[in-house]
């Protein structure tokens, strides 16, 4: 019988600072997923960094991730290793941990098999747990592409309840579909290729399992939404959308793990949910001028904006306008305008002079900015104020944004 989990079930992204476990940027992020409304976790996956994680740090965040889900939606919990009986090890770790719905492996690796093995192996790991057992694949990284025979074989049989493909082949995720669903269904299958979840959606998937959920889980979920609704068209438009915002992780220098989980993470902390974008060692985190490209692809692709402004370029007439207005005021500029003045105003403002950083300024928000030096020509200029911002109108297309 096939799992009961659907819908979007991103893998985790893991905040670390100083090497060690971010637990109060894990419970604003894991809060924040949820809020949004997805339909459950993938904890220790590709994203979770399970390759890079020990023993102790696996359980770590197995137990920070049930403590702050509380039940409030399913929990995928990775165990992938190398060989069987370390897999079967790290199945009687989640299971001691409790609070899991289903564990999820890949094919064997490092020592070479075929087919045989392969599906010798998770018969074997069924028989060593009474979670639900997912299918992983990813050849990428294992180096074994899991064929939809063996799959439906494992699914008819009761071994495996759900596949989760990260394989990139869509040809064969389709022939998964069709032969899934001539079957009778008897397993979830869900696709973990973000920019095409439309086309997995058409070929029959149960849901997705993007990464790049950590930094828009709201499109994810308006997507699938749709896609219940049979709105295809607002399935593609979504989908269009994403597909822009995932050229975050086209970054310079980097690659692979450190490209994509690293834009990820960088995105996270420009947002406030991560306070670092720390990648394991020795993967280095996201800087300089890539920062400046995920920033910039974020604001395109995201309905939030953004923003690095250096000391020194703020518009003048804009900060003696706030200056005469303490009241809360509302604004409503086009997204250029938006961009220009009103969050150069907003972020840059450490108003004795200084530092500007990077953030987040989202319509609909309110805002306090305190500073001095407000107008350089009067000799009070260095005394200190506080503006309220009561919100900001984007116009169409651009939608209105809330806090979280």
């Amino acid at each position: 019988m096939s799992s009961k989990i659907r819908g979007v079930v991103p893998p985790l992204a893991i905040p670390l600072k100083d090497g060690e476990l971010d637990v109060p940027s894990l419970e604003r992020h894991i809060n924040r997923l949820i809020e949004a409304g997805l339909d459950g976790l993938f904890v220790s996956g590709s994203t979770g960094e399970v390759a890079f994680s020990t023993a102790e740090r696996r359980a770590q965040i197995q137990r920070e991730a049930v403590r702050i889900v509380d039940g409030r939606i399913p929990l995928l919990v990775g165990v992938i290793d190398t060989e069987t009986e370390r897999v079967i090890e790290n199945i009687k770790a989640v299971e001691e941990i409790g609070g899991a719905t289903g564990v999820v492996a890949t094919a064997p690796f490092y020592a070479l098999g075929g087919e045989t093995e392969v599906e010798r192996h998770f018969r074997i790991l069924k028989e060593n747990t009474s979670l639900e057992l997912w299918a992983y694949d990813i050849p990428v990284c294992v180096h074994t592409k899991l064929s939809p025979d063996l799959l439906m074989r494992l699914g008819r049989d009761g071994v495996i309840d759900g596949v989760k493909d990260s394989s990139g082949d869509d040809v064969a995720f389709r022939w998964l579909c069709l032969a899934n669903e001539a079957a009778g269904h008897p397993l979830q299958l869900l696709t973990g290729h973000e920019v095409v979840v439309d086309g997995a959606y058409m070929s029959g998937a149960d849901g997705s399992v993007p990464g790049l959920a950590n930094v828009d889980p709201e499109g994810y979920v308006r997507q699938w939404q749709a896609y219940e609704r049979r709105d295809w068209e607002a399935v593609r438009a979504e989908q269009d959308r994403l597909a822009e915002l995932m050229r975050i992780v086209q970054v310079k220098g980097v690659q692979g793990f450190g490209a994509g989980v690293g834009a990820f993470k960088a995105a996270l902390h420009l947002l406030g949910v991560f306070d670092s974008p720390e990648m394991p060692r020795p993967v280095a985190a996201i800087e300089g001028d890539n920062m400046e490209h995920v920033a910039s692809r974020a604001a395109r692709g995201r309905p939030a904006l953004l923003i690095r402004r250096r000391a020194g370029a703020l518009p003048f007439r804009i900060l003696r306008a706030f200056g005469r207005a303490p009241r809360p005021r509302r604004f409503s500029y086009t997204p250029f305008q938006f961009v220009r003045i009103l969050m150069t105003t907003l972020l840059a403002l450490d108003i004795g002079g200084t530092k500007v950083g990077w953030g987040i300024v989202e319509a609909g928000d309110t805002y306090e900015v305190t500073g001095a030096r407000i107008d350089p020509h009067r000799r009070d200029a260095r005394r200190t104020r506080t503006w309220r911002l009561a919100s900001v109108t984007l116009p169409r297309p651009w939608s209105p944004l809330t806090r979280r």
